[in-house]
């Protein structure tokens, strides 16, 4: 990579091209638009923001003790405050704390925790400024659009739940991240890789929303012949 394509404006520029080229779907979204969804699919939903709060609080404060960048202490006010929304939205939606672990949950249920986890393990500064970069623009996107049709939708939805996704992600965080990255290019950080890494991130992102579509279907069948892994497999 050339030093013109060292920069922050570069990366996210090759980020948004590739939105463009290749943009992923969020099936969630289009559940809501066409008003096929229900209780089950918000008890889905919310499950996994539970589930990713939880882990977005040891991502953080992994980064905080890796890479020492005062970003991570607003990341994890974002998923504290996060867990403390959940907990008042989770009844309105049937989850008590017994049921909030037992729900079905496959792979894409774990794709945007799992990968974050990954990617502050064994990403450079840069590497996971981007990733976490398109993790906030791709789901605080997303989840504003969703908020929108919650509130068109003929389904009932607590209003709770709509300011939630309304809310989205804090104003600002986003740049505040770049500047991890922008650290990263400054230390001289390998960025041959981070795009990339960035648009897997936003692909887990689009597996996130479709997790919530039918978690039955994303759950692995008991009885599952063993076999090698799916042709999508990145390894």
């Amino acid at each position: 990579m050339n030093s013109a394509e060292r920069n922050v404006e570069s990366l996210t520029g090759k980020l948004v091209e590739l939105r463009r080229r290749n943009p992923i779907p969020n099936l969630f979204l289009e559940r809501v638009k066409s008003d096929r969804f229900g209780r089950e699919d918000l008890r889905a939903l919310i499950r996994g923001e539970i589930r990713t709060a939880e882990a977005e609080m040891t991502v953080y404060a992994l980064g905080t003790a890796l890479h020492r960048h005062e970003v991570f202490q607003d990341l994890n006010t974002m998923a504290v405050d996060a867990r403390s929304h959940l907990s008042s939205i989770r009844p309105l939606v049937g989850i008590d704390d017994e049921s909030a672990e037992n729900g079905a949950v496959g792979p894409d249920g774990f794709a945007c925790p799992g990968f974050l986890s990954w990617a502050v393990l064994h990403c450079n500064r840069a590497e996971l400024g981007l990733v976490m970069y398109a993790d906030l623009e791709s789901y605080g996107g997303g989840s504003r659009e969703i908020a929108d049709a919650m509130q068109v939708a003929s389904t009932e939805v607590p209003e709770q739940i709509v300011r939630y996704y309304a809310d989205g992600v804090p104003d600002g965080l986003s740049s505040k991240v770049l500047g991890l990255v922008q650290e990263g290019i400054d230390r001289g950080d390998d960025v041959s890789r981070a795009v990339r890494l960035a648009r897997v991130m936003e692909e887990c992102v689009g597996r996130y929303w479709q997790a919530a579509v039918a978690p039955e279907r994303n759950a692995p069948e008991r009885n599952a012949p063993e076999g090698n892994a799916s042709e999508g497999d990145p390894r």
